[in-house]
């Protein structure tokens, strides 16, 4: 069900963005990143979307990087 979730986010993310919702969106999934934490593989597909979502609508220069390393830890696991 995760999985489902995270594809209608994506499907529908031009919606999402005229309803100024990418903000909410963005910290919903960084939540769920951190409550995860890093050896999750559904914290992966997250920080997928959020680097999908900052390459169409681009987050602050503080969120892109937390992201950024977000991922790297991810990766590096």
């Amino acid at each position: 069900m995760f999985y489902s979730v995270l594809d209608t986010i994506r499907r529908h993310l031009n919606i999402w963005s005229s309803m100024n919702v990418c903000d909410q969106l963005t910290e919903t999934l960084l939540n769920v990143h951190r409550v995860l934490g890093s050896r999750d593989r559904r914290s992966r597909a997250a920080l997928d979307l959020l680097l999908e979502v900052d390459q169409r609508y681009s987050f602050s220069a503080d969120t892109r990087q937390e992201i950024r390393g977000a991922y790297e830890a991810v990766t590096k696991v």
